[in-house]
């Protein structure tokens, strides 16, 4: 919240919800990287006589990643569990060749019985030579997906329900006061004279859970109140923000110096 301009003819009063606006791109960031960068995997094996060759595909929203491997240095394939996982309760199939391991896919599953299945199929096929073909596939992207998506709609939301820029403005000249709010998809304006405005206050309702909370409004001469901050919202000073407008429009005994004060 930042004070624009005071003196004694304007009063305007602006807030940025910079930190409502980091923590929206963060989440929507977040969301995008998970469902660009999870992947699926197909592994497919072709056999000719006692030659062959498997296919090892890892596909991701950004690309793909082939690698091929050589039937005949194909040893076994095993399950590995996740070792940032202290329960070890995901795992993985991997495939072990005469020089390295290739993990299936990056991903870990909490699906053992699928892994083990998988794991099967392969070994079945290195086993048995008279199986011509192998055709595996893993993709479990839809967690990926729907979890990514969440991410992305609540970073949306926080941005279109609370990141807005509100500006409050007091204007002696053309006796007018007028309340801005610009959001994402659109804004809203509300204008009236400075004569119609008696008080300004802070007061206290309940929320829908019954909750109580503050928030800023005007007093109007026909006893209406007029809220113009957000309820309960932590980035606004409810106490100096009423101070503020109450000594510019002189509506108890300080009287204004016409200097900043010290929000």
């Amino acid at each position: 919240m930042d004070i624009v301009e005071y003196n004694r003819i304007k009063l305007t009063i602006r807030h940025r919800p910079l930190l409502l606006w980091l923590l929206s791109s963060i989440l929507a960031a977040v969301g995008l990287g998970v469902i660009a960068f999870q992947g699926g995997s197909a592994l497919t094996c072709q056999r000719t006589g006692q030659t062959g060759s498997c296919e090892l595909v890892n596909s991701r929203l950004v690309g793909a990643k082939v690698r091929t491997i050589p039937l005949d240095s194909l040893r076994d394939a095993s399950i590995e569990s996740n070792p940032r996982n202290e329960s070890n309760d995901t795992y993985r199939v991997v495939l072990l060749t005469r020089s390295s391991e290739i993990p299936l896919t990056s991903n870990y599953s909490s699906d053992s019985n699928q892994q083990e299945s998988i794991a099967s199929q392969i070994n079945t096929f290195i086993m048995n030579q008279d199986q011509v073909s192998l055709n595996v596939q893993q993709d479990d992207r839809w967690f990926s997906y729907l979890f990514g998506s969440l991410l992305i709609g609540v970073g949306l939301f926080v941005a279109v329900r609370k990141g807005k820029v509100v500006t409050l403005s007091f204007d002696k000249v053309r006796d007018r006061m007028m309340l801005k709010q610009r959001g994402l998809l659109r804004g809203t304006t509300i204008e009236l004279p400075l004569a119609e405005i008696v008080d300004v206050t802070i007061e206290t309702i309940r929320d829908a859970k019954d909750r109580q909370i503050e928030r800023v409004a005007l007093v109007l001469n026909s006893g209406k109140h007029l809220a113009i901050t957000p309820d309960a919202d932590p980035f606004w000073d409810y106490k100096k923000v009423a101070h503020c407008i109450r000594l510019f429009l002189n509506l108890n005994s300080e009287q204004s110096s016409g200097k900043t004060p010290q929000l």
